[in-house]
């Protein structure tokens, strides 16, 4: 990293809480930057990390507003801090607080994805709409205001297709309509989870195919695709990832189509820098775009990225924004694997067993158990209320996979 560092001044909005959420603000602790953090509630992350967390370095400089939606509001703070210290460049890992970061960055001219562009991208109506007009290859969409519309969709689609939230994230909002029984009870749910953060309900054509991600940077516009994820998804009716692979391998002859569709999406949407997570599908017909999310992919990816290129992905985002030169490796050495692990039924946890024998097994970096004994647990409607959660470093990703189920073979989670 550069070598007047000390002097840099970091402002992160929000970050994740799980996963890797506060690897960015150890990153720059490291580096001696300078960290301000600015929240809705500095105890969520205590209670998510513990008391003993990077956050606790922060002192004074952690800073909370009512809302980070309230743009005015968070700037305003931001143009105080950057008074008292110059603020040389501004983060953030959650959907709902990268406008305020955009915002930030506009305010006081630094390195950012610009606000219309977050919005292109974190607005799914918004997005579609531009990826339609750009030709680009989506699933069909309608934005739906009354439960009475979904009869016309499913006599044109037919079942089964996709509600979700245009302001959704993490699968958390997202329900697959599978018969006509189903349709009043899911509007219903997708509205009122839509309305509470100001969203609209789409209705989506149910494409076929396995779910890829692109992981890609962006600096002046120019975008560098690090690699794709294969997402390998649970069980329907909700939409919840369980096992992510990186780099995926994808054949020769999907390889270019789906690096021009990365391009062309992000062309489309204005897209002028730093971290994007692009989710695609593979169809028949080819790739189609289904999520565009202007950060880095969740939970443990930002790990999976650093472990298989060497490199820190974090060092590398502070690079971008301060203006610094890339020092980011041209090839992955290895392939790595988060694998999250739920209940296929609902009950009591009364024991787990064998978790000390899976994390002997090769390639084993990490079992996280999330769960307690005398826990209520069920199957997943979103990504929360995960047991735990695996990861696995190896020779590419297909191996790390293949170790990942072997290990798993051995841990029994017991249900009454």
């Amino acid at each position: 990293m550069a070598e007047d560092s000390k002097q840099k001044h970091i402002l992160i909005i929000e970050t994740p809480r799980t996963g890797t959420g506060l690897k960015i603000i150890e990153t720059a602790l490291a580096l001696r930057y300078q960290v301000s953090f600015i929240t809705e509630d500095v105890e969520k992350y205590r209670i998510a990390y513990g008391l003993d967390n990077a956050l606790i370095h922060l002192g004074n400089r952690i800073h909370t507003v009512a809302s980070v939606a309230d743009l005015p509001s968070v700037v305003q703070l931001a143009r105080a801090l950057h008074a008292k210290e110059p603020i040389d460049a501004v983060f953030s890992l959650i959907d709902r607080s990268i406008e305020a970061a955009a915002a930030v960055s506009e305010a006081l001219s630094l390195k950012h994805l610009s606000l219309e562009s977050a919005r292109n991208c974190l607005q799914k109506d918004r997005m579609r709409a531009i990826c339609q007009e750009a030709g680009i290859r989506i699933p069909r969409f309608r934005v739906v205001t009354s439960e009475g519309e979904l009869s016309k969709i499913a006599e044109e689609w037919k079942f089964p297709f996709i509600l979700k939230s245009s302001r959704g994230m993490g699968s958390m909002e997202v329900r697959l309509v599978r018969h006509e029984s189903e349709m009043g009870s899911m509007f219903r749910l997708i509205k009122k989870l839509a309305d509470a953060n100001r969203g609209n309900v789409l209705a989506e054509e149910l494409l076929k195919g396995p779910l890829f991600s692109a992981e890609s940077l962006t600096v002046d516009g120019r975008t560098k695709i690090l690699g794709y994820s294969n997402r390998i998804m649970g069980k329907v009716p909700s939409f919840v990832e369980v096992c992510v692979g990186f780099p995926a391998i994808l054949s020769p002859n999907f390889s270019k189509e789906c690096e021009d569709l990365i391009q062309n999406t992000l062309r489309a949407l204005r897209f002028n820098h730093g971290a994007c997570h692009t989710e695609f599908i593979l169809t028949e017909k080819g790739p189609a775009i289904v999520e565009v999310n202007p950060r880095l992919a969740g939970g443990y990816s930002s790990w999976a990225i650093s472990e298989s290129y060497g490199a820190s992905i974090f060092e590398e985002l502070f690079r971008m924004s301060l203006g610094q030169k890339s020092q980011w490796p041209e090839v992955p050495l290895f392939g790595c694997v988060d694998y999250w692990i739920y209940s296929p039924i609902s009950g009591t946890l009364k024991e787990i067993r064998g978790v000390n024998l899976v994390r002997t097994f090769p390639g084993v970096e990490k079992l996280e158990i999330a769960a307690k004994v005398g826990d209520l647990i069920q199957p997943p409607v979103d990504w929360k209320g995960y047991l735990g959660v695996l990861l696995i470093k190896s020779g590419n990703a297909a191996l790390a996979e293949s170790c990942a189920h072997a290990a798993l073979s051995y841990l029994e989670f017991v249900v009454e």
